[in-house]
């Protein structure tokens, strides 16, 4: 009989032993998990950036606003943001990052209302000045705003971290097929903007008058527009080598080469091909032409590339 109930006290003892364990594991389980949630609305705009720079997203420049350095001068003001960060999309050229860097924009405000009317003006100034509206995407008391130059894929892929930083979650990245087709990825034919269309074609080598050898760049313009217009009077290019900018070179009865369409009109729908001429620095370093559109100054006008080897 004793021998019994000692079996019987032991068995009980090993028994509580092994609950304390399993109830010391789960709280360690949940404590853990507890742990790895991350709250967001205890993030400034800058931290959010930051979760997205963690997980590999992109993103080559982060200018986080001050009263000062708002541009808009509307941070801190009633109804309006208490913290701004814009931040640059390096799969995207970027015309002027220092001061419009293309990709993205984080708004906080004290309230989901501040923020809701925020959205709402945005919405109606879009609908006035731009075709491409932003992308938006309205969580409670943020804005978070993806620019209009980015591919529906890769505003997408912004849209679905900041949800999971929503839900507590670490946003995830993985590089999207398209990354290498975004349209103001440094190509060298596209849309410069809604009104024009470029392709940069070929190359021939001549020299001018004076003997000096220059580089003769051929394009196709198209006009995407309204109304009429020229090459010479919508597009701006420039020639480097070896990160130096080329000077123009102007021929007389050179046989390679006709400016005259530059000049020229087309209308709505209209194809030309056009010409223009740089001055060599030498005949072995790359030469890098860039196309853009000569009046904006909005920095929303895409770049066109393209590099052509000399030798």
């Amino acid at each position: 009989m004793k021998k019994c109930l000692a079996l019987l006290l032991a068995m009980t003892f090993t028994m509580g032993i092994s609950a304390c364990g399993n109830q010391s594991n789960t709280t360690s389980t949940t404590t853990s998990n507890q742990e790895e949630k991350i709250d967001i609305s205890k993030m400034s705009d800058e931290d959010i950036i930051n979760k997205f720079i963690e997980a590999g997203f992109p993103i080559s420049k982060v200018i986080v606003y001050n009263e000062e350095t708002d541009t808009n001068g509307r941070l801190g003001r009633p109804n309006q943001y208490i913290q701004k960060t814009n931040f640059a999309d390096s799969r995207y050229n970027q015309p002027d990052i220092e001061n419009n860097p293309i990709g993205g924009t984080i708004e906080i405000f004290n309230n989901a209302e501040d923020a809701q009317a925020r959205k709402d003006y945005l919405d109606n100034a879009f609908k006035i000045l731009s075709e491409t509206p932003d992308y938006m995407y309205l969580r409670d008391k943020m804005l978070f705003r993806i620019h209009d130059e980015l591919t529906p894929t890769h505003a997408k892929e912004y849209e679905t971290g900041f949800d999971a930083l929503i839900n507590g979650k670490m946003p995830t990245f993985t590089l999207s097929e398209t990354t290498q087709d975004t349209e103001n990825n440094l190509e060298d034919s596209g849309k410069i903007n809604n009104n024009y269309t470029v392709s940069i074609k070929d190359h021939i080598l001549t020299t001018d008058e004076s003997g000096k050898d220059v580089i003769i760049i051929n394009y196709d313009f198209t006009n995407t527009g309204n109304e009429g217009t020229s090459f010479s009077s919508a597009i701006s290019t420039k020639a480097f080598q070896d990160g130096i900018q080329l000077t123009n070179a102007y021929l007389y009865n050179n046989e390679y080469y006709n400016n005259e369409n530059n000049s020229k009109e087309i209308k709505t729908g209209a194809t030309i091909s056009v010409q223009t001429a740089y001055e060599l620095d030498s005949l072995t370093s790359p030469v890098e032409i860039e196309v853009t559109d000569l009046l904006d100054f909005s920095g929303k006008s895409k770049t066109l590339t393209k590099t052509f080897s000399l030798q």
